[in-house]
């Protein structure tokens, strides 16, 4: 299996939780690994983590390419996006703080208008690189 399937449960929120999917390789080259966050546009939502995994960049994963860094891709829900950030947030200081997580190393990147701007500059102190992927039309 090239990703598995969690759920994280906020301890600040109760009854809330994101699912999300998460890579990491199988012949790291290093002890401590970069950490990449992917946030979905609007056409992730849902509690079909397999949508997550057919997008760029997740889905060069799918194919098989071999990445030396821990990827991670929560899903909000389907009748939500994201209004609840401070989750959003509290799950990706828990990715970082892994143990195996280079925390100097830590991108995010996201899909559509805000799919990384929001939890970026609410945190910019985090972030090694944000970067956004946006279809022009």
């Amino acid at each position: 299996m090239i990703y598995s399937e969690n759920r994280f449960d906020s301890a600040n929120r109760s009854g809330e939780y994101l699912k999300y999917v998460k890579y990491e390789p199988e012949n790291k080259t290093e002890d401590k690994l970069p950490l990449f966050i992917y946030v979905h546009g609007a056409g992730g939502r849902g509690d079909d983590l397999s949508v997550i995994k057919t997008v760029a960049p997740m889905s060069v994963i799918a194919a098989g390419r071999e990445v030396n860094a821990v990827c991670v891709a929560p899903q909000c829900h389907a009748d939500t996006w994201f209004e609840l950030f401070d989750v959003l947030l509290e799950f990706i200081d828990n990715m970082r703080c892994g143990e195996n997580i280079d925390q100097s190393r830590v991108y995010i990147s996201g899909a559509s208008d805000h799919g990384s701007w929001v939890p970026a500059f609410e945190s910019e102190e985090l972030w090694t690189w944000i970067f956004e992927q946006r279809r022009e039309d």
